[in-house]
């Protein structure tokens, strides 16, 4: 038995009721010293013909980026699928290629080297909390997830604008 639980991708699971969270624009992910590194701001077309480190199939984040390159006409070289935006921090760290990834997974390797610069158009990540459906109110989890709501919205707000992360309260 939980209380809560998150995930990035709602699916049908009996007696388990989910409420949005987050919905955050992703950032692109680009390797240090990589050329586009000095631009303010990554756009589809950019990445033509990069080594894309991308999403798997079952992230629902995957079939946007997909979705906004087709329509752009750009190609990719689709070089590895993984499915964590963690995961594809830690491969563009090794200078396997690029990607487009969650900014809160990013947020661990804002000091590696790692170049995370706005992506436009926008791919939007969706972040949930996840409930029994029995749930009743509980002022240790409603706290909880009030102080997690506050510290997303650090993310939200400054994730298009900003490539550094956040300041949390009182640090």
């Amino acid at each position: 038995y939980c209380d809560i639980g998150f995930v990035a991708n709602v699916i049908d699971i009996p007696r388990v009721e989910h409420r949005p969270l987050y919905v955050i624009p992703g950032v692109c992910a680009l390797p240090p010293g990589h050329r586009l590194a000095k631009r303010d701001c990554i756009k589809a077309k950019d990445l033509e013909g990069e080594a894309f480190i991308s999403l798997s199939m079952e992230d629902g984040a995957r079939a946007r980026v997909d979705r906004i390159f087709q329509d752009a006409g750009v190609r990719r070289h689709l070089a590895i699928e993984t499915p964590f935006s963690a995961a594809i921090c830690a491969l563009v760290e090794q200078g396997l290629g690029v990607g487009i990834v969650n900014p809160i997974a990013a947020d661990d390797y804002r000091q590696s080297g790692i170049v995370f610069r706005p992506f436009k158009p926008e791919v939007m990540f969706h972040g949930h909390a996840m409930f029994p459906n029995h749930y009743r109110a509980d002022p240790l989890v409603d706290g909880f997830l009030t102080v997690a709501r506050e510290e997303l919205a650090g993310f939200e707000a400054t994730s298009a604008h900003r490539t550094e992360r956040p300041r949390r309260r009182g640090v």
